[in-house]
């Protein structure tokens, strides 16, 4: 609250009030002092009079600026998830704070928490059908300095995150009839594929949600069953086993080749083809069951050994389900055969 001696010339005019820094070194019962505030003083018959003005009232309409203690209080932190090949904003994408906050993204991809105080935080995207990266990002709401020291600009942006679409992996085995390891297994699952370790073992990763056909292949072996289906919705699947059995090459003196090259219509050559060769002329040799098979290499390139006989030869592939033509018929008699080629039309 401010005093004042009635009769000081800095006294305003009865019933006015005014805002200035007044000299009160002539009050008494106080020291010498300079004060800065709004003052009402009234002349009575030219009599001393001190008039007592509680600033609390004057005040009590006029918004007083926020402190760092209360600004701290008020701090935003913001950010946005992009999709990480398309660069675009991801909606709809659950965003949690260490604090127990929880918000979601809008069209944009960008999120924000309100009303942040002071300490440390975690903000953490969750979404079941992408991986972010960073997983996880932190960051902290610095304590205030000074508790009457008016601060802004204290908000937490750039807390942004970039999502893949989630993948994940099938795994499984491949035993003989006695339960003994087959291991050099190839198992295919669309474009993806694996190799059986000692044990026996296989881990397809990086797949998509999908449905896959997944088979196995390796020279001089045959399969049950030839494949399987595998539907990946949220989660790694186990593939039920598979069953190999061994079919003994003939004698070398009385193998020959059969062998070709699989193209686009574009004449780029198509990898990964299994290469199916069943005994006898234009027979059923469907994916897996052919008793010699191989497997297109980067170039496109196969090539069977078989005894003499008459063969069918049948493509097939994860992703491309038409070959020109479907199947061949080749003749083997005391040598190799070569130009057995195929194009891939869908």
């Amino acid at each position: 609250m401010a005093w004042l001696r009635e009769g000081n010339p800095y006294l305003p005019p009865p019933g006015k009030i005014q805002q200035g820094e007044l000299d009160f070194s002539d009050q008494t019962s106080a020291p010498p002092a300079k004060n800065t505030g709004l003052v009402y003083g009234e002349n009575i018959n030219q009599q001393a009079k001190l008039v007592v003005i509680p600033l609390l009232e004057i005040y009590k309409d006029v918004k007083i600026p926020e402190t760092r203690e209360q600004a701290g209080k008020r701090v935003v932190a913001s950010g946005q998830v992009r999709h990480r090949l398309f660069l675009v904003g991801l909606r709809d994408i659950t965003v949690r704070l260490s604090n127990g906050d929880v918000t979601t993204t809008d069209e944009g991809g960008f999120y924000q928490f309100l009303n942040l105080g002071p300490g440390s935080y975690e903000v953490r995207p969750e979404s079941k059908i992408y991986d972010f990266d960073p997983p996880s990002r932190t960051f902290t709401v610095s304590p205030p300095v000074a508790k009457d020291e008016v601060i802004t600009g204290l908000n937490i942006t750039a807390l942004d995150f970039t999502a893949s679409a989630k993948t994940y992996s099938i795994s499984g085995a491949v035993k003989d009839s006695s339960g003994n390891a087959i291991s050099g297994v190839t198992v295919t699952a669309g474009p993806a594929s694996a190799t059986t370790d000692a044990k026996g073992n296989y881990t397809i990763s990086g797949l998509s949600p999908g449905t896959y056909q997944l088979r196995p292949s390796k020279t001089n072996y045959v399969f049950t069953p030839n494949s399987q289906t595998i539907t990946i919705v949220d989660q790694n699947v186990t593939a039920a086993p598979f069953v190999g059995s061994f079919v003994a090459p003939p004698p070398p003196s009385s193998t020959f080749a059969i062998s070709g090259t699989v193209t686009t219509p574009g004449g780029a050559p198509v990898a990964g083809v299994l290469i199916d060769v069943c005994p006898g002329s234009a027979v059923p040799c469907p994916p897996g069951t052919g008793t010699y098979n191989a497997m297109t290499d980067a170039s496109g390139n196969y090539q069977v050994m078989v005894p003499n006989g008459t063969y069918t030869i049948a493509p097939s592939h994860p992703i491309y389900s038409i070959f020109n033509p479907p199947t061949r018929t080749v003749t083997v008699s005391g040598a190799n055969v070569s130009g057995q080629n195929f194009m891939t039309l869908f």
